[in-house]
Parts: C-alpha cells; sequence; structure tokens
C-alpha cells in the first residue's frame, strides 16, 4: 500500500509573517525550526494546501520568496490543485520571480493537471499582449531552446 503524502500546515505566525510580509519575523521563525515548506492554509486558498513559497509567488512578494528560497524552500511543491510557485508567478505575471524561481533551479516543463505549462499561461489570449506576460515567455522560451553559439 502506498504511503499517503503528510500534509502539515505552517504555523498560524508564519502565515501571519507572510502575510504582513515581515522579513523580520518569517526568518526568525525559520531560525526557531518552522518548515520552509509548510503549507499556508488559509481561507484566500479555499484550504488548497498552498506552500508558503507559492503563497508569496502567487501574491508577488519577491522579497518574501527570496527569503524562502534562501531557506531552502522546494520549488517543486504543488498544491492539491497541481500548480507550483511557478505556475502561480507566471500565471500572474511576476517576471523578477519567475526568474529567481527558474534561478533556484524551478522545473519550466512542469504541466498542472490540466496540461498547462508556466509558458502557456504567458501565451494565452489574455496575456500574449502584456509586456511582463512577453519577458516570462522569452525568459521561459530561452531555457527551452537556446540558441548555439
Amino acid at each position: 500500500m502506498p504511503k499517503k503524502l503528510k500534509i502539515s500546515s505552517a504555523s498560524p505566525e508564519m502565515c501571519d509573517a507572510l502575510d504582513a510580509q515581515d522579513l523580520h519575523k518569517i526568518q526568525e521563525l525559520l531560525d526557531a525550526d518552522e518548515n520552509v515548506n509548510g503549507y499556508y492554509d488559509r481561507d484566500l486558498y479555499e484550504n488548497s494546501y498552498t506552500t508558503l513559497l507559492s503563497a508569496a509567488s502567487y501574491e508577488g512578494c519577491l522579497d518574501v520568496v527570496r527569503l524562502l528560497l534562501e531557506n531552502g524552500a522546494n520549488t517543486e511543491i504543488p498544491s492539491i490543485g497541481g500548480e507550483t510557485p511557478l505556475t502561480n508567478a507566471a500565471s500572474h505575471g511576476s517576471f523578477e520571480i519567475v526568474e529567481l524561481l527558474v534561478q533556484y533551479g524551478a522545473n519550466i516543463r512542469y504541466k498542472t493537471p490540466n496540461r498547462w505549462t508556466a509558458l502557456k499561461w504567458c501565451e494565452t489570449r489574455e496575456n500574449i499582449d502584456k509586456p511582463n506576460y512577453q519577458r516570462i515567455a522569452k525568459l521561459l522560451e530561452s531555457f527551452l531552446w537556446p540558441t548555439k553559439k
């Protein structure tokens, strides 16, 4: 019988610190052994079990994303709906966060359960003409199809 995934929520203090983008408090909690990959379990995400990193990526909190990554946050843990920090950041047009996640090894080929990649989010009809989405698409394409020198 396969092992069930054990879901552990981040502490209410950590969720409050993330909501407030309180970098000092987040670091203090991480130093006190708070799980950097804990799930952010707030009504905003309808109990979707989104990681702290995904929540910060979704909200466009660049400094929080950087802090979590520097403390070992995993870029590949999906929410219960299958979204990763990268797909969240791309779907919201957060170029700097996408760039940072890619630098930390986020899988740009990852597909959500509905078969969407971060690049596909940028290429939708609603987003194709928006400058941030164009920049993200160009960045992701540079990793998918690097030019030969």
